[in-house]
Order: C-alpha cells, then sequence, then structure tokens
C-alpha cells in the first residue's frame, strides 16, 4: 500500500482497503488484530500529537519471509512532550515505555483510555512480531518478546514514528476463531 496521508474520517476506509489488499496474502487468516492495531496508530495521532500534517501510513507484505509491516508517522509534539506534562522527570524513552503502558493516557480527549498502544504492543508480542516507537530523542523496541528502551539516533526528529511488523504464519486462522465461539 503506498503513503497515505489518513485524516480520522477516512480511518475506516483506509483500514478496509488494507486489509482488503492484504487479504490475497494472507487467505484465511484472521487480520482483526492487524486492523486493530492499524486504527489505534492512526487514531493516537489524532488524539495526542497535535501534528498539523496529521497521520501518514505506509503498509507493505514482504513474501520472503511472510510478514507485514505498518508505519505509521506524524509531524506533531510526540510522546515525550505528552508524557512530561505528567511527569517531568522521565527521559524521552522513558516517556515511550510510560505511554505503552496499560492504562496509561495523558487524556487529551475524552474517550481516549489508554488502550492503543498497549493493544499495539499486545499483539506484536502475542505474533512474535517487532515493534519500534521513536519519538523526540527516544526509542523503544520490543523484539523477541523483550523491551529496549535506547536514544533515538536520528538528529532533530520531530513527531512520533510507530512501526510494527507481524508474521502472517503466526496469526490465528479464521476457522480457529470461529470454532472458539461454538
Amino acid at each position: 500500500m503506498p503513503i497515505r496521508r489518513i485524516d480520522q474520517a477516512h480511518i475506516e476506509e483506509y483500514t478496509f482497503a488494507t486489509l482488503h489488499y492484504l487479504h490475497q496474502f494472507c487467505r484465511e487468516k484472521d487480520l482483526t488484530m492487524l486492523s486493530v492495531g492499524i486504527k489505534e496508530a492512526i487514531n493516537n495521532v489524532h488524539d495526542h500529537s497535535k501534528s498539523e500534517i496529521g497521520a501518514y501510513i505506509f503498509c507493505q507484505y514482504f513474501p520472503k519471509n511472510k510478514t507485514i509491516k505498518v508505519c505509521v508517522s506524524d509531524m506533531g509534539i510526540g510522546i515525550p512532550k505528552n508524557v512530561k506534562n505528567y511527569f517531568s522527570e522521565l527521559s524521552d524513552a522513558e516517556c515511550i515505555m510510560w505511554a505503552v503502558g496499560q492504562n496509561n493516557t495523558t487524556k487529551s480527549t475524552p474517550q481516549n483510555a489508554g488502550h492503543g498502544l498497549t493493544n499495539i504492543v499486545d499483539f506484536v508480542k502475542s505474533n512474535n512480531g517487532d515493534l519500534q516507537i521513536l519519538s523526540g530523542d527516544g526509542r523503544y523496541v520490543l523484539h523477541n518478546k523483550k523491551e529496549v528502551l535506547t536514544k533515538n539516533t536520528i538528529k532533530n526528529f520531530i513527531g512520533t514514528l510507530v512501526e510494527f511488523s507481524i508474521i502472517v504464519d503466526n496469526l490465528e486462522n479464521e476457522e480457529e476463531i470461529i470454532t472458539q465461539y461454538f
């Protein structure tokens, strides 16, 4: 899927088109959590970043290793600036770690419940995929179900980048999901 700018009004449309495109590579795989991850990443931009350009998203399927990569970026104020309004003593990387924690939110809009990034982290962990979040001078990496905080090596980085990869073979089969409920 080519890089696209997505506003809040078109999240559902974009997600539907993306899943329709990816379904050709993921026949009989349940893409529900991928859909949730895409929507959460885009919604976080609109709910928290104050980005004048909104969200940019890019999705790609890599057939050689059967993975799907999703990248969502903005040019907003970044996770650390939001979190430091509450916890000024945290480093930028620690701010990202706080933001991915269960029920943590800066409540920039009334519907925020602190589940967006946590849902992405949980999905990536269960899939044994990879996640990277860059914001300010901080970098959060989830690889082999291990979380690592480092310094962002990109100088003068503006906004936030959320990049996650999932392994298609590790997704549940659609029929397994259906039979679990009967």
